[in-house]
């Protein structure tokens, strides 16, 4: 029978702990490990956890170990290290699993497929709202689809076979934001679809509040802008790959626009990047149009100007992506 490995980072969160353990504690499908790895909480993290260690063996608890960067990204990839299963599940601590979360995503498994890609709710528990995560199941492209959020995969929706993971790079410890999503670029790149299986059906409940995960830091954060620059960057480098002429406009549009936020925000350290990598880049698919990116850009820095007219006259820009 297939182990399913749970791994859980989290960090302080207590009130929302418990209901997320007990709605692993509840799945229907038995033959599971949760790994919670406490990335160096204040709160009494471990009182809530050991209550659930008593009453089921299948609950395990380590502290991050001091030698490894604090964060999320570190957790999960230590307990990866510490996972038996021969199936990964990856999950935050303010969610739920429906209770045939897992039965559901293994039964769909044949020998061919690495993992499959299943959906569930935006929920807001206080409103007692929640909203359907629509996932489009035809002509999917996968890379493609997800760098442009066609098609919204979150870290609850995917079940991972393990070997399938073995020896790759998981989660890039050296980035504050994005970090899933920066994961999942690489591991959906190139990958074939006999690998992979989608299924639209609702199993878990994605939680929207003010202490979500989602909803902190809502305001300009330079560290955070610089996890996304890598990630556009490093997503631009696939799409020249394949070149995709659409991803390739695409992440250009969005590179722009992370360029006038970050002079906005006068974090011209951000923008000096932009200029100097992602414009400098541009030059071989147009000359011209890439040396006024350079040009005036470095003179927007300079003065403090986050121009509208130039923002939108780039974003216009229509490049040759085919040389």
């Amino acid at each position: 029978m297939n182990k399913v490995s749970i791994i859980l980072p989290t960090f302080n969160r207590i009130h929302l702990l418990r209901e997320t353990l007990n709605s692993i504690f509840f799945q229907n499908y038995e033959n599971w490990e949760c790994i919670i790895v406490d990335d160096d909480s204040t709160e009494n993290v471990f009182q809530i956890v050991q209550e659930f260690i008593l009453k089921d063996s299948r609950f395990v608890y380590y502290s991050r170990p001091e030698n490894l960067p604090k964060g999320a990204n570190s957790c999960r990839n230590y307990g990866f290290e510490k996972a038996s299963g021969n199936f990964i599940q990856w999950f935050d601590s303010d969610d739920i699993m429906l209770e045939d979360f897992l039965s559901t995503k293994l039964n769909e498994f044949t020998e061919d497929l690495e993992m499959v890609i299943t959906s569930g709710y935006f929920w807001n528990s206080k409103k007692e709202t929640k909203e359907a995560i629509e996932l489009v199941n035809s002509d999917i492209h996968l890379f493609e689809d997800f760098i442009q959020w066609k098609i919204k995969i979150l870290t609850p929706s995917v079940l991972f076979r393990k070997s399938f993971l073995n020896g790759k790079r998981l989660f890039d410890t050296s980035i504050k934001r994005g970090q899933e999503a920066e994961f999942f670029s690489r591991i959906f790149f190139n990958l074939e679809k006999s690998k992979f299986k989608i299924k639209s059906k609702y199993l878990f409940l994605y939680r929207q509040h003010t202490d979500s995960i989602t909803s902190e830091n809502t305001s300009y954060n330079s560290e955070y802008k610089n996890s996304s620059l890598f990630i556009l960057s490093e997503n631009f480098k696939r799409a020249e790959q394949i070149k995709s002429s659409i991803l390739l406009d695409y992440l250009n549009k969005q590179i722009i626009n992370l360029f006038f936020l970050s002079i906005q925000n006068n974090d011209s350290s951000l923008a000096k990047k932009i200029i100097n990598t992602n414009f400098q880049t541009l030059t071989k698919y147009g000359i011209m149009k890439s040396l006024e990116m350079i040009v005036i850009g470095k003179i927007l820095v300079a003065i403090t100007f986050p121009s509208f007219t130039f923002q939108k006259r780039w974003k216009n820009f229509s490049f040759n992506w085919n040389e």
